[in-house]
């Protein structure tokens, strides 16, 4: 390969390759107990905010959030990362709770009085954004 075209190629991964980690979810876990691992992740039930009637333990607890440069909050692909570590702790299900992480900015501005005139005026603008976050507790079944 010819020198520039090689500068060109490592620059570009120089610039790409952070983006694509930034935009990864973030995972946590503590493992209580430690099973077989499933063969894959579609093994793994989901339950959200609700514990199953079924006899189960814990085995563990996952905390999975979005970076803070995706533009969605986009749940879906949480979920599918707890499933994977999940099933990598032999679960099989998972108990999901959301808990953003919101962050509001609020700026004002204030017009000052003018001489022998009212008082002045204040103008404020609040903004929010969410990061996505879970809390799942990994479970098995009781045997």
């Amino acid at each position: 390969m010819r020198p520039t075209v090689l500068i060109a190629v490592w620059g570009f991964l120089a610039l790409a390759t952070p983006i694509v980690i930034a935009c990864a979810p973030i995972t946590s876990a503590t493992t209580y107990k430690t099973l077989p691992p499933k063969s894959s992740a579609d093994e793994v039930e989901v339950f959200t905010d609700v514990r199953p009637d079924r006899p189960h333990e814990e085995l563990g607890v996952i905390d999975v959030k979005s970076m803070g440069l995706s533009l969605k909050s986009d749940y879906g692909k949480l979920i599918l990362e707890a499933r994977q570590r999940a099933a990598q702790m032999g679960a099989d299900a998972i108990i999901v709770s959301r808990h953003p992480v919101e962050t509001a900015t609020t700026i004002g501005n204030v017009t000052p009085r003018k001489k022998n005139k009212g008082g002045g005026s204040y103008v404020e603008s609040t903004s929010t954004n969410e990061t996505a976050r879970i809390s799942v507790v990994a479970i098995s079944w009781k045997r």
